[in-house]
């Protein structure tokens, strides 16, 4: 992609143009983006709806409590940990969901369409 440089990476190849409002995915130029936050409880919690549109997501626990990542009906047993302040990417259309073990948590998202 030419305009590499010119961007800061954020994650595999996904990057941020000056508007807030483009990004570039894998040398296309996507014109939308959506984020939002969440606070997941100790009962299985949506993250996001699924959208076939959507490209890639990028999910931050910022709470102080390890949130479980995964589809409709996740538990701490099926879910995929995510400690406090660490980032997961997915590659995936489908809805998805968090949970805590006992004390809510609080995520940020940013999906790429």
């Amino acid at each position: 992609m030419t305009d590499e440089g010119k961007y800061p990476k954020i994650d595999g190849d996904i990057y941020y143009a000056a508007d807030a409002n483009q990004s570039y995915y894998q040398g296309t130029l996507s014109t939308t983006a959506d984020y939002g936050d969440v606070t997941i409880t100790s009962s299985s919690t949506s993250i996001v709806s699924a959208d076939a549109d959507r490209k890639r997501i990028l999910i931050r626990n910022i709470g102080s409590y390890t949130v479980y990542v995964g589809v409709s009906g996740v538990t701490t047993s099926t879910g995929t940990p995510l400690d406090p302040n660490v980032c997961i990417v997915l590659n995936t259309d489908d809805a998805i969901f968090g949970i805590t073990s006992s004390t809510s948590s609080e995520i940020r998202y940013l999906e790429v369409l």
